[in-house]
């Protein structure tokens, strides 16, 4: 089994005040044979599921008991339906309960916790690097290489009434004289008090969210995150570091991933009900796995924004190598 790196392990869930359901789980031989296969294959979180209920398992999710450790809402188009992370006892048969939970009426799809990487993570990167080379925006040597920012900006240099977007990612230096004016902000948030004063279930969210840890803090703490943010937003023209796309846009930093660059299904759960809860209309996500997820690839198709997925940088053709969420066959990804 591919085990998660220590931070996954150390990661607070005190908040959620997990116990264990003494249920066991007693799948056929072939339902548990495909179950470890798959836990094999995948880089997941140790004694963690993520389960999607319907309304006919009302009696399965009351013997699962304090198991059930945090609720993400429906889990497909119909109402009737609910998606949960499970925490199970330390050293319990994942594949006895992942077969099992499979095999039980009213569970539309049961999967690990899995873990997803940075797309980039060997080379983060930040925007406030004056030497950064910004060929894709100016391309002098190879003028057709770039996406003509100069005549763009000839044109508009963005506007504070354009989309929200969230980046989802590993946070953002929000206090970054070149990002600190183009942070959506939560209005509805006293920063600091230590009170959740808009009652979204998060204190202090005023610069964003930290779906990692659940707190109101997205300091990105690796550089990727507020890299990703400059190239979109930095604010041109005011001699520091370097120059975004959009010198007016509106980012909201969604943080799901942990300082050394590994995040879980439940925290991209989280993050993107943040983000749709927030109203953001764009989103950027450059991370990614091999393997799917029906919960995130749900999430995703329920979140009506544009969102952009990165297809990785190992060069490898994803129509062969898929790369998720980039490989989702959902009409509101690019990649």
């Amino acid at each position: 089994m591919k085990a998660p790196a220590s931070p996954l392990n150390a990661r607070p869930f005190a908040e959620f005040r997990p116990t264990h359901s003494p249920h066991r789980f007693t799948p056929t031989v072939t339902a548990r044979r495909q179950a470890l296969e798959e836990l094999q294959d995948t880089e997941h979180v140790p004694d963690e599921l993520i389960v999607c209920f319907d309304k006919t398992s009302a009696g399965l999710m009351e013997s699962l008991g304090d198991a059930v450790v945090e609720r993400f809402g429906r889990c497909s188009a119909e109402e009737s339906t609910e998606v949960v992370r499970l925490k199970l006892a330390q050293g319990s048969d994942l594949a006895d309960a992942l077969g099992g939970l499979r095999e039980f009426p009213g569970v539309l799809y049961a999967e690990p916790n899995q873990v997803f990487h940075l797309s980039d993570k060997d080379e983060p990167g930040r925007p406030n690097d004056l030497h950064l080379k910004l060929w894709a925006l100016n391309n002098t040597a190879n003028p057709s290489a770039d996406i003509d920012a100069l005549e763009a900006w000839k044109v508009t240099t963005g506007s504070r009434n354009g989309p929200l977007i969230a980046v989802i990612d590993s946070g953002a230096d929000y206090r970054h004289p070149d990002l600190q004016a183009n942070i959506a902000v939560n209005e509805g948030e006293i920063p600091g008090d230590g009170i959740d004063n808009d009652g979204n279930g998060v204190v202090d969210d005023y610069y964003g969210f930290n779906a990692f840890e659940v707190t109101g803090d997205p300091m990105d703490g690796m550089g990727h995150g507020t890299h990703v943010t400059g190239t979109i937003a930095a604010v041109g023209n005011n001699d520091e570091g370097m120059v975004g796309v959009n010198w007016q846009a509106r980012v909201l930093p969604v943080k799901i991933f942990h300082d050394r660059g590994l995040t879980t299904t439940d925290a991209i759960l989280r993050g993107l009900q943040y983000a749709k809860d927030r109203g953001a209309t764009i989103t950027s996500n450059s991370w990614g796995g091999p393997s799917f997820s029906q919960a995130i690839h749900d999430a995703f198709q329920d979140f009506p924004a544009l969102h952009i997925a990165a297809a990785g940088n190992d060069s490898k053709n994803t129509d062969k190598h898929a790369s998720y969420p980039a490989n989702y066959n959902l009409p509101n990804i690019i990649s």
